[in-house]
C-alpha cells in the first residue's frame, strides 16, 4: 500500500529507503473513528518493518491537526511497535504549539521504551540508540 486516505487525512508511505519505511502524514487527522482504517494501516507497516528488520519513520510536520482519537491509535501503535521490536521515530515540527504540545506528552513512552525515539526538528528530545 502507498498511501492511506481517510477523510481529510492522507499517509504516504516510502518504502525506497534503506533502513526505514516512511509514512508521511498530511492534511487533518478529523475521523471520529479512525481506529478502524488508520490501526489496520499502522499495524501492516510495523509488520512490513519487522519483516525487513527496518524501522518506522512516521512524519508529522505537514499535518495540520489531530484529534484525540488519532492520539489514541497512535498510542497503540507505539505499543504494537514495542511488542513486535520495531524501532519507531515520530517527527513532528515543534516550532507547531499544538504539535510540541501532543507530541512532548509521549516523552513519558519514551522513557520506558528504547526502541521510541522523538524529533522535534530542530533537535531531537531525550534521543535514543537508532536500531535499524
Amino acid at each position: 500500500m502507498k498511501q492511506l486516505t481517510l477523510g481529510d487525512l492522507s499517509i504516504d508511505v516510502d518504502t525506497a529507503a534503506p533502513g526505514a519505511i516512511h509514512l508521511r502524514w498530511r492534511g487533518r487527522s478529523n475521523n471520529q473513528n479512525p481506529a478502524t482504517t488508520l490501526q489496520p494501516f499502522l499495524e501492516l507497516q510495523l509488520a512490513h518493518a519487522r519483516q525487513r528488520g527496518v524501522r518506522v519513520e512516521m512524519h508529522f510536520e505537514e499535518l495540520t491537526y489531530f484529534n484525540s482519537s488519532t492520539i489514541a491509535v497512535l498510542l497503540h501503535g507505539i505499543q504494537e511497535a514495542h511488542a513486535r521490536t520495531v524501532p519507531l521515530v515520530l517527527h513532528y515540527d515543534r516550532r507547531l504549539r499544538w504539535q510540541a504540545h501532543n507530541f512532548e506528552a509521549l516523552r513519558v513512552l519514551q522513557s520506558t521504551d528504547d526502541l521510541l525515539r522523538l524529533d522535534g526538528g530542530a533537535g531531537e528530545i531525550n534521543p535514543t540508540p537508532r536500531r535499524s
